[in-house]
């Protein structure tokens, strides 16, 4: 395999930008909901739903929010997903941003997943 293709290629996805907007404009939402509220969404269905980029293009967002075991049930682990709302990519988002709240109302770790396949931190999170 000489040159990367498709799913492993270096090349940036169209929509990358719009889809990194999505993502934090529902971190930032996130920021302002009490722990409270936020614990009672936890471990609930991964909310979904679609979204137009400022382009009118539209995307699916995904926010999951589950309770993170390893403080003992206390923090939670927030991951929001932004994709061009098709199969492959939900496979593989366009962005991916992981969060760790905690009880304090403080909002940790907010930085990307890796993005590359072959990474061993892409679905690691312990």
């Amino acid at each position: 395999m000489g040159r990367l293709r498709d799913y492993w290629s270096e090349h940036p996805r169209a929509g990358c930008a719009e889809a990194r907007f999505l993502a934090t404009e529902q971190l930032h939402a996130l920021r302002h909901t009490s722990y409270r509220e936020l614990r009672a969404r936890a471990d609930g269905r991964t909310e979904v739903e679609s979204v137009a980029g400022f382009s009118g293009e539209s995307f699916r967002r995904r926010t999951t929010i589950k309770c993170d075991r390893r403080t003992g049930g206390e923090g939670l682990r927030i991951v929001v997903q932004v994709d061009d709302g098709s199969l492959w990519g939900r496979l593989k988002p366009l962005v991916e941003d992981l969060v760790l709240a905690t009880p304090d109302g403080e909002m940790v770790g907010e930085y990307d997943l890796p993005q590359k396949a072959d990474d061993p931190r892409r679905f690691h999170y312990g």
